[in-house]
This record gives C-alpha cells, structure tokens and sequence, in this order.
C-alpha cells in the first residue's frame, strides 16, 4: 500500500480487519514508526522509487493499493508496477476525470475519484433521510454511478437519461 494517511489507513484497517497481511510505503516517518509500534510492515521511502516498490516486495504483490495525493507520483508507481508485474491487480486514487482516463489507459484495474464517490455517498444518504426506499436509493446511487463512469455529468443525479 502506497501511503497510510486518510484513505490509505482505512483500506489497511479493512484488510487487517479481515486478515489479509499488507505492507505499507509511507514518507511520514512518524506514521511509519506507529505503523511498526503496531507490528504492520512499514517502509520509509517514496513509493515512486523503483527501489523502495521493489523492497516492499513488488515482484510477488497481488495488489497494490496506491492512496497517495501526488498524481506524478502515482503514475511513476503505476507504470514501475505495471512493467514489474504485470498481473498485479491495482487500484488507484484519482482527483480528476483526466488522471482517471490516464491511469485506465496505464492498465490500472480500478481507479477511483474520490469526489464522485463522496457524492455518491452524500446523495444516497440525502436520500435515505427523506425516507426513500433502499432499492430506489440503491438504483439512483448505481445508475449515477455508471452515468459517471461514461458520461462525465455534471450532475450524476439526473436518472432522466
């Protein structure tokens, strides 16, 4: 996992929550010295040098999470893994619908802008406090979702398409 700030520190508590062992590159040598106080592999380092990816064990990774703001940063780690392991399943956090496009075409499995979802999230529990019935509010959240995926609205809520 490539950084363990907000997002990256829920998806490793998620993982851990359920098991699965992961390692962690984090440029916070305090969260990584908490990280280790709590016996989760930490590395010190830039994720976006080949180096400190390749000593957090890239080569044998089946998944690599990259949590991380630095959009150039995220492109170096994604291409460097992508070339180190090809069948690495990766996911990425993006800021806009461009460096989502770029990471898709860096073959990343999942890219996720953060916005779209926390406005999906928003809406569905706007929903649910006018009392919309879950599968109604279920469908709105899904069709917006796709509409996202293809359209790129600038309202995600307009079902009438």
């Amino acid at each position: 996992m490539c950084g363990y700030g907000r997002v990256g520190g829920i998806i490793g508590e998620a993982l851990a929550r359920h098991g699965f062992p992961y390692v962690v590159i984090e440029q916070d040598q305090r969260r990584v010295e908490r990280l280790q106080e709590r016996e989760i592999p930490a590395l010190w380092g830039d994720a976006s040098n080949r180096t400190v990816l390749e000593h957090a064990g890239l080569a044998e990774a089946r998944l690599l999470v990259v949590a991380t703001e630095d959009r150039l940063a995220n492109r170096q780690i994604v291409e460097h893994a992508r070339h180190t392991n090809p069948k690495l399943e990766i996911v990425v956090r993006t800021h806009s619908w461009n460096e989502l496009d770029h990471m898709h075409r860096l073959g990343v499995d999942e890219a996720v802008m953060g916005e779209v979802e926390l406005a999906l999230e928003m809406s569905r529990h706007a929903l649910r406090a006018f009392e919309a019935e879950d599968t109604g509010v279920a469908e709105t959240v899904r069709r917006a979702r796709d509409r996202a995926e293809t359209e790129r609205p600038e309202t995600l809520l307009d079902v009438t398409k």
